[in-house]
C-alpha cells in the first residue's frame, strides 16, 4: 500500500516537512529495527519518503555520516540533561549511589515518553552495542561530557575492589542499562500511549539491579583473577549508553 511503512512496525513513517530530519528520524528507525547489516539507504530513503537517491549522500555524505547524524540529534540534549541533574544533586550534598544510578538512567528513560514520530532511539543504541561500531567510541565520548562526572562520582560509592573489578560492573551496569531500555521500548505500543502505561515501576527496578550488583561482594576466580592480574580476566567495556 502506498506511503505504508515495509517495516515490522505498526508504527507509520516519519513526516516533518524537513528532509535531513526525516532521514534521520528513517535511518533511526530503521536501523533500530532491522540492524545494521540489514538496512540499506535504499530502505532508509523508502521509509524518509525520498525519491532522489542521492540525497543521503548529499546530507551526510555516507551510510556512517548518518549513523553519526543520528547522533548528534539525541545524545547532546540527554547529555545536557545529565549534567543538569548532576549539579543539581551535588547542590545537596553528596548523592547516594542509588540516586547517581538514577540519573545516569533517567534521562534515557525518559525516551520512552510517546512522540509522534515514534520511540526508535534505545533500540538504535542496542544495534550499536551488538554491531560494536568502534568508528563511533570518539564522536560518542564527545557527545557525552557528563559521563566522566558520573562515573567518578558512581566510583567513589563502590566497594573498595581492584579498578579491573570496578571498570567491569561499570561496564556490565551499562550494558543492562541499554538492553533493559530497548527492551522496555519494543514493548511499549508503537502508537500513543496513555500517561499511566509509562514503565517507571520496571525502570525503577533496573536502577534498583544496577545498584545492588555496582556494590555486591566479590570472591573467588572474580576477586582473584583481577588481584593477581591473570590474563584469563575478561570484561567488555560498552561506554555510549
Amino acid at each position: 500500500m502506498k506511503g505504508k511503512s515495509a517495516l515490522p512496525d505498526s508504527g507509520p513513517p516519519a513526516r516533518t516537512g524537513d528532509v535531513k530530519l526525516d532521514l534521520i528520524l528513517a535511518a533511526e528507525k530503521c536501523f533500530a529495527l532491522l540492524g545494521f547489516a540489514s538496512t540499506s539507504l535504499k530502505i532508509i530513503q523508502d521509509e524518509a519518503g525520498q525519491r532522489n537517491a542521492s540525497a543521503i549522500h548529499y546530507h551526510f555524505g555516507s551510510r556512517e555520516g548518518l549513523i553519526r547524524a543520528v547522533l548528534d540529534y539525541r545524545m547532546p540534549s540527554l547529555d545536557a540533561r545529565r549534567v543538569a541533574m548532576m549539579e543539581s544533586a551535588r547542590k545537596l550534598g553528596d548523592p547516594a549511589l542509588r540516586e547517581i544510578v538514577g540519573i545516569w538512567i533517567s534521562p534515557l528513560a525518559e525516551e520512552l515518553r510517546p512522540r509522534p514520530t515514534g520511540n526508535y532511539y534505545l533500540r538504535f543504541l542496542e544495534q550499536i552495542r551488538h554491531s560494536k561500531v568502534d568508528y563511533l567510541s570518539e564522536q560518542v565520548i564527545r557527545l557525552q561530557s557528563g559521563y566522566a562526572s558520573i562515573f567518578d562520582m558512581i566510583y567513589k560509592c563502590m566497594p573498595p575492589l581492584p579498578t579491573r573489578l570496578l571498570q567491569s560492573r561499570l561496564a556490565i551496569g551499562a550494558e543492562l542499562l541499554i538492553y533493559g531500555l530497548s527492551r522496555l521500548e519494543a514493548e511499549l505500543p508503537a502508537t500513543s500511549y496513555q500517561a499511566e502505561q509509562f514503565p517507571s515501576v520496571a525502570i525503577a527496578n533496573l536502577a534498583d539491579f544496577i545498584t545492588g550488583g555496582l556494590t555486591a561482594p566479590a570472591v573467588g576466580k572474580a576477586l582473584d583473577s583481577a588481584v593477581g592480574h591473570q590474563p584469563n580476566f575478561h570484561f567488555t567495556f560498552y561506554p555510549n549508553p
